[in-house]
């Protein structure tokens, strides 16, 4: 949810650039805790009218904010984007390892049974074959 913002709001007789007076409102607000302003001017020719630069300044300040808040929420999905890829490498780095572990256990197991079939035993046992053992597989 979005809280609507608050502004504070400030008037005063401003000096353009090119020598001119005006009034101007200047809206202020916040966003990550840093101040967001913008500004209303009356032109020399219009007639002040406080409401409405305070509506103008409130709303080209909102749009500032938003911008702002844009401008985040893409580095924020940049950063996840990021954490997403670094876990779907190490992903597939651990199942390539699985892949690894389970291939060199198969060749274990079959060398295994390779070596204790040579000698007979075929029940899996770890007995010395040749000798008496509880399974009765050399028997």
């Amino acid at each position: 949810m979005i809280k609507n913002p608050t502004y504070q709001f400030y008037h005063f007789e401003h000096e353009r650039a090119d020598g001119t007076k005006c009034m101007r409102v200047v809206a202020v607000s916040s966003f990550a805790g840093k101040p967001v302003k913008a500004h209303a001017d009356c032109h020399p020719n219009d007639e002040f009218d406080l409401e409405y630069g305070k509506s103008l300044a409130a709303a080209r300040c909102a749009e500032k904010v938003a911008e702002k808040r844009c401008k985040r929420s893409y580095n924020k999905v940049d950063e996840a984007q990021a954490l997403v890829n670094a876990a779907l490498a190490h992903l597939q780095k651990m199942m390539k390892y699985e892949a690894d572990a389970e291939f060199h256990y198969n060749v274990a197991t079959f060398t295994a049974a390779m070596i204790r079939a040579e000698k007979g035993c075929t029940c899996g046992c770890d007995c010395n074959c040749g000798e008496n053992c509880e399974c009765g597989c050399h028997n």
